[in-house]
């Protein structure tokens, strides 16, 4: 157990780490000398492990690559008090990821408002989440702002898995390269058929589809006079047999691939 100040080489995460700039209000979770021997002490890294502490972060000492968590080691670090309640973490291909600033006025209600939209949208047949973690593999586990689940809340015992999603939602402004780069290519690789970002910068709302080997390949862009009330029935009805046989006529979409 060692405490360093030489930096480190780029890690295999280093797509994560472009998109961490100051504007974003995200950075990695680093550690204090004091924080790093309780991480022992409490035995979240096993006795034989040679790790070292390199500006803040917890790197292999020999070859300076970060020491990456698994799910089960990041629950710990809340069960053990490593993690405050009042940090907002999420954990990104083995990084811990802290949001730096509070979440604005706008942000706050777009969440509730697209929330609450699709809750109408798609009525008592699934569960629309805020907030809460997606228990993606063993070093991931995003936390959307919103969340539309097969069926009710109460069914899942623990975080729900990519398969029981029907659409993920982020609202951006700062987050918004964080958001289109390292979000969109986790959700997509994991096989998130449907994928929402409600661009706070622009006004609009960015609808990503037809995940394949990583990345979206359908990308429609609806401007504000577009509601997202619209679209979240559209994709509701798309899931369920209309009463009439009628179904529900989608919102006015920009049609083709855009670049934004």
């Amino acid at each position: 157990m060692t405490v360093l100040a030489a930096p480190f080489p780029a890690s295999p995460s280093s797509a994560l780490l472009a998109d961490l700039t100051p504007d974003s209000g995200l950075a990695l979770r680093r550690w204090t000398p004091g924080e790093f021997r309780r991480l022992f002490s409490a035995e979240i890294f096993s006795a034989g492990e040679t790790l070292a502490l390199v500006d803040g972060e917890i790197v292999d000492a020999d070859s300076r690559t970060p020491r990456l968590f698994s799910r089960g080691e990041y629950y710990n670090l809340t069960n053990f008090g490593l993690l405050g309640p009042e940090e907002r973490t999420e954990l990104i291909y083995g990084r811990i990821v802290k949001r730096m600033s509070p979440m604005s006025r706008p942000h706050s209600l777009s969440n509730i408002n697209t929330a609450d939209a699709l809750q109408d949208a798609f009525g008592g047949q699934t569960a629309v989440e805020r907030q809460m973690p997606l228990h993606v593999e063993r070093g991931l586990e995003p936390e959307p702002d919103v969340m539309v689940l097969r069926g009710p809340s109460a069914e899942y015992t623990d975080a729900p898995r990519p398969a029981d999603v029907l659409l993920l939602v982020e609202v951006s402004r700062s987050t918004l390269e964080y958001d289109r780069n390292t979000k969109s290519g986790l959700y997509a690789e994991n096989g998130i058929a449907e994928y929402w970002i409600v661009n706070l910068r622009a006004r609009t709302l960015e609808v990503y589809r037809q995940p394949d080997a990583g990345v979206y390949s359908d990308l429609r862009v609806h401007d504000e006079t577009e509601a997202a009330a619209g679209r979240a029935e559209h994709l509701s009805a798309r899931r369920r047999p209309a009463a009439d046989g009628a179904g529900v006529k989608a919102a006015p979409e920009k049609s083709g691939h855009q670049e934004i």
